[in-house]
């Protein structure tokens, strides 16, 4: 178990009096007041630690990076079996224009590739498969006598790992895990690193402080990182890497993040910008930043506009709680500046991900009626405009498009989407060629028109015509010179009024769930909102003017950053009701890693182990994973015919469909699946083996971002209505076993997916339990990597 901050931040839920069923984990409830007063957990010798979850700490421009030899440490905790998992990238900055010394320079010290660990110093090519001339770093490794086994440290527990680099020792190259060495190389790579660079961790750089790839992504903890100007020996490593104090007396140790900022902050854990360096030398580690105002004003064609602006760097401008987005027409306009395009691929982010906008499907509350497919939806795309900064993946498979290449520099638009689960029914999106590679101003319109789904935009006044699209997943592409395709998606479709608006990042749940992969780089000015659709030489004539504060705008934010916020300028009209500006006005913030209790296994002076965090008010929460399986047989009195299933969790788990709940009274196919809740990534849901249809087998959103959600999910047997919730709002509405019971005395499993009662896991290898052979393992792992709290079953 772990002791845990309390959810709420200010008070603790309590368990009501007259529950009629409660199945609780980790924690003793009573029956007293809804809240009481709040103690925070208290940090072990450890302190906290920093959890990864597609994000990033950097430090650039670090200055002190060694040049000549160096050794870096860290201690690091994942069970990601998916993703390549860079733990450091250390980029030189570079005006080369050859591509080769480019990648090099990205290249200039990284540690990479969590199932097969290994450090390199200034490679073109981190692994290439096949490498017959031995081109790549992996390949330096497998050429040396020092290298065994694969160094796989993606088990779930601590690891210990110090890389070293000698330019002296003709490029030596050294790796320790837990203090033995397990892999030795010399590459050769003699020349010396150039400071000045940017430091990156959790993620792998393909150009100066970005171009990250979310399958390079590092998911995991990470504790106690040190940077030394020496290469340090076996002996020099273990004598310091269980040390738990809080200073090293040693010229060589150039930065010590210990992540123990928090430490004091009682239970106060969102007002940490930065990780302090405890070397002494104030390398201090940003762990976000929020977005800042603009040094100029909007420039169009050598005219200040008198528009302020608002720069981002991977961060964001948010509404969470948005009221009064139209719902049915639309035009969205703004001014933006992105950095120029690179003539080289690799030195290009992918997305510039510019405004998000997500909410829900309007369903009519019947799930009888439609057609198989969920009732309500959550829309991750109710409206996202993004800029393609690279080749759309697929986008090479366009045929017949005659001298059109490349979607470089293109516009995306989404209305009314969501690209996952849910048959696809939502994916709704089309392109727009607009050739948008300079680093100047540029003006964007874009509306979309309920009644036909005719979808427009406009880039400096101009309109163009799309050339691909997706209608409900009816894709098509036609070159623009000969007409492009017809600009129609999602007609007719509708999204609630209220949902959570976020400039600079795009969400894959309410408001989070962001990557630094889409986030975006550059400036933001002057956007606007009309529910109405504007004609083209309203947005052409007025594009460089003030606007006019009139009743079909309902939307203005002129970026004047007061208070770390930014004002809507505009109340909104909305179904003949007034909304009040300052209701939508946007917070700036950063998405980071976050801040967890550690427990590494660090020591006291005396070589004693650290003392282990201790509980506040909130107690413990139960952390799963496939070494266990919770369960309990003859489940007496479980809801037959209606019931709630609540609980919170947390997970940075990208690689299985993690399931919490698993119900069964029979055999595979026939009662395995009397009620369950699978797949964290892509939420479903089953109740009495009625798992839904291609249509509606998924929801289409996931929870695995590394923060703390609440999930509720609700059945009734009378109208099959089942309804699935996160963090408290409505996301998904489908239908399940009309009519049908669940019958009582089963076996409840956390955490496992059951086929047959009490086993048959879907696992991966070195699971414990009842599990599957790996030929009839038909999904992957179903396993639950995740902290769990709060468990109630109604």
């Amino acid at each position: 178990m772990r002791a845990k901050r309390n959810i709420f931040g200010g008070a603790a839920w309590q368990q009501h009096a007259g529950l009629a069923l409660c199945v609780c984990l980790g924690l003793l409830l009573s029956s007293g007041p809804a809240f009481v007063a709040s103690e925070p957990s208290i940090p072990g010798g450890a302190g906290y630690a920093l959890l990864f979850s597609d994000s990033i700490a950097t430090l650039a421009p670090f200055h002190d990076m060694p040049t000549k030899e160096l050794t870096f440490e860290a201690w690091v905790r994942t069970s990601d079996t998916c993703h390549t998992g860079a733990v450091v990238s250390y980029a030189e900055k570079t005006y080369s224009s050859d591509s080769k010394e480019r990648v090099t320079a990205a290249n200039s010290f990284v540690i990479w590739d969590i199932k097969d660990l290994i450090a390199c110093r200034g490679y073109e090519l981190l692994d290439r498969i096949p490498d017959p001339k031995g081109e790549s770093c992996r390949s330096a490794y497998k050429k040396s006598k020092e290298t065994g086994a694969k160094i796989n440290i993606a088990d779930g527990k601590w690891h210990h790992l110090a890389a070293t680099w000698k330019a002296s020792e003709n490029g030596k190259t050294t790796i320790y895990i837990d203090g033995m060495k397990r892999a030795e190389a010399e590459t050769g790579i003699t020349r010396e690193i150039k400071p000045g660079g940017a430091l990156v961790l959790g993620a792998e750089q393909d150009c100066y402080n970005g171009c990250f790839e979310k399958e390079q992504a590092f998911y995991g903890m990470m504790d106690e990182v040190r940077i030394w100007s020496k290469a340090k020996t076996q002996a020099e490593i273990l004598e310091h890497f269980r040390f738990s104090g809080s200073e090293i007396s040693n010229s060589h140790l150039v930065a010590w993040w210990k992540f123990d900022d928090l430490v004091g902050d009682r239970g106060i854990m969102t007002t940490h910008y930065q990780a302090h360096d405890s070397s002494g030398r104030s390398n201090h580690l940003n762990i976000l930043s929020l977005p800042k105002k603009s040094d100029d004003n909007v420039i169009y064609k050598g005219k200040d506009l008198g528009f302020p602006a608002l720069d981002f760097q991977n961060n964001y401008a948010m509404q969470p709680y948005f009221q009064g987005m139209p719902d049915r027409d639309i035009t969205v306009e703004f001014w933006a500046r992105t950095p120029q395009v690179s003539d080289a691929e690799e030195d290009r982010n992918l997305y510039q991900e510019l405004v998000s906008f997500a909410s829900i499907k309007k369903g009519n509350g019947d799930v009888s009626d439609d057609g198989g497919y969920a009732d309500a939806v959550f829309m991750d795309d109710a409206i996202l405009i993004e800029k393609y900064n690279n080749e759309y993946v697929g986008s090479g498979w366009l045929r017949g498009m005659g001298d059109f290449k490349s979607t470089v520099g293109t516009i995306s638009v989404h209305f009314n989407a969501n690209r996952q689960g849910n048959g696809f029914q939502h994916d709704n999106w089309i392109d727009f060629a607009v050739d948008w590679k300079d680093d100047e101003w540029h003006h964007v319109a874009v509306s979309w028109k309920h009644s036909t789904g005719e979808t427009k935009c406009y880039f400096d006044g101009k309109e163009y015509k799309p050339f691909w699209k997706s209608d409900k997943h009816d894709v098509s592409h036609k070159n623009p010179k000969s007409g492009g395709v017809t600009p129609y998606i999602a007609k007719g479709t509708e999204r609630t009024s209220a949902g959570s608006l976020v400039l600079g990042q795009n969400q894959e749940c309410f408001a989070g769930c962001f990557s630094p992969t889409n986030g975006f780089h550059g400036s933001i000015a002057e956007l606007r909102v009309w529910d109405h659709v504007r004609s083209s030489s309203d947005i052409r004539n007025n594009m460089q003017s003030k606007v006019k504060h009139e009743d079909s705008l309902v939307l203005h934010y002129d970026f004047r950053p007061y208070n770390d916020q930014i004002e809507n300028q505009v109340d909104t009209r909305f179904n003949g009701q007034k909304i009040p500006k300052y209701v939508n006005n946007l917070k700036l913030g950063g998405s980071g890693p976050t801040w967890h209790l550690s427990y590494c296994p660090l020591e006291r002076e005396d070589g004693q182990p650290v003392e282990f965090p201790r509980p506040g008010t909130a107690g413990y929460a139960l952390e799963l994973d496939d070494q266990q399986v919770l369960m309990l047989e003859n489940f007496k009195d479980f809801p037959s015919r209606q019931l709630t299933l609540e609980f919170w969790m947390w997970s940075a788990d990208k690689c299985r469909k993690g399931s919490p709940f698993s119900y069964a009274t029979g055999g595979y196919e026939k009662a395995d699946n009397s009620f369950l809740l699978f797949d964290y990534n892509d939420w479903g849901v089953a109740v009495m083996e009625d798992e839904g249809t291609y249509k509606d087998h998924h929801s289409g959103i996931g929870v695995t971002d590394g923060q703390w959600h609440h999930i509720a999910l609700s059945w009734d047997s009378s109208t099959g209505q089942t309804i699935l919730y996160d963090n408290g709002r409505r996301v998904w509405t489908a239908k399940r076993a009309k009519g049908k019971e669940i019958p009582s005395g089963g076996t409840l499993v956390i955490g496992r997916e059951q086929d047959c009662l009490g086993g048959c896991f879907d696992s991966d290898p070195g699971a414990k339990g009842d599990t599957q052979a790996k030929e009839v393992n038909e999904y992957g792992s179903e396993d639950f990597f995740c902290m769990i709290e709060e468990k109630r079953l109604w």
